[in-house]
């Protein structure tokens, strides 16, 4: 599910990266500010290699620190917490630190106790939630996320956070990697730390994945009525294609910032940017190779080509009369998924 939300956002972390990559002594540097925030988004944007630069960097900063941080202060929890999360990216172990806040007992705000109750499930003095979410989208509040990381598996719960677009990220970001590591943990695979970067860039389920052809490559603003002509250009295209069991699925992701219903009627219709469908195909030939483009090409000669339109239930809903008035007017296959079921 959050792939969609990482494909549509990731050039933003892609760019971030390569900053850094082209600051001169970075890597080396003891005079930048450390936090694992540069190592989640070098593992938003899937580059593997920049994530362990920046978890050697976190696990210096660590050796420098530890008995200061045992356990890490109220202020600063979720800050250790990530670096030492980001630190195991390169054998780091960061038992010690998770079990340290485990035990505290100086924790009083919400979300440290909810970051807290990660740490006790990562640690094994508590058991995590294994029943399925039964409610459906996002959340909406501090207090619902906090309720929803309490309630729910820990892979639903980190597919929810890693949502840049949402309007909460500035919460949400400080669970990702304490909920990745929880989630690999449970995963048990052979190589934990790849298994981390896995879950960051692809999210919980990596292996709904299909074939990935193409995900978006410039920074699109949200969706706002009073959007310039050049804000609503850069709407333009489309967010990913991938291909699964021969079915080439092409992703319209609305965004969790998108509050309109999906109405199709004769005076109000809220699918109108399918009319673009056509010229965004002719953009996307500039963006994907040769080979990409001959199995593109291929599903839809062939009529197996579904155009997904992503939203989130929390914020806006749709009607199967709706979605199929829009199918016949713009002649295309169309569904319309929650974020949680892609």
């Amino acid at each position: 599910m959050p792939w969609i939300s990482l494909a549509a956002t990731r050039e933003t972390y892609r760019r971030m990266v390569a900053e850094l990559r082209d600051e001169p002594g970075y890597a080396e540097s003891q005079m930048r500010v450390v936090t694992s925030n540069d190592a989640r988004n070098a593992l938003l944007a899937g580059d593997a290699e920049w994530a362990d630069v920046e978890g050697r960097r976190c696990r210096a900063l660590l050796e420098r620190k530890k008995k200061e941080w045992r356990p890490p202060p109220e202020e600063t929890m979720w800050k250790v917490f990530g670096l030492a999360v980001a630190a195991s990216l390169v054998g780091d172990d960061p038992a010690g630190v998770i079990e340290a806040i485990a035990k505290a007992r100086s924790y009083r705000d919400a979300e440290d106790k909810s970051l807290q109750l990660v740490a006790r499930r990562i640690a094994g003095l508590e058991e995590s939630p294994q029943k399925p979410y039964a409610e459906p989208g996002h959340v909406g509040t501090e207090a619902e996320w906090f309720k929803l990381v309490k309630r729910a598996p820990a892979a639903h719960a980190l597919d929810l956070s890693l949502t840049p677009d949402h309007h909460l990220w500035p919460v949400l970001t400080k669970f990702t990697l304490p909920l990745a590591y929880l989630v690999a943990q449970e995963r048990a695979r052979p190589d934990r730390a790849a298994d981390l970067k896995l879950l960051m860039s692809m999210g919980a389920h990596p292996e709904r994945r299909g074939d990935i052809l193409y995900e978006r490559e410039d920074e699109r603003p949200d969706f706002k009525n009073d959007a310039t002509p050049a804000e609503r250009n850069r709407w333009k295209g489309f967010d990913a294609l991938e291909i699964k069991d021969g079915e080439l699925f092409v992703y319209y992701y609305l965004g969790i910032r998108w509050k309109a219903p999906l109405i199709f009627q004769e005076d109000l219709d809220t699918f109108e940017f399918l009319a673009r469908v056509p010229k965004d195909w002719q953009a996307l030939e500039k963006s994907v190779t040769q080979t990409q483009l001959a199995k593109i090409k291929e599903a839809r000669e062939h009529g197996r080509c579904t155009y997904v339109l992503v939203y989130d239930s929390y914020e806006s809903e749709t009607s199967d009369g709706d979605l199929l008035e829009a199918a016949a007017h713009y002649k295309l296959k169309l569904e319309a998924r929650d974020l949680t079921e892609v």
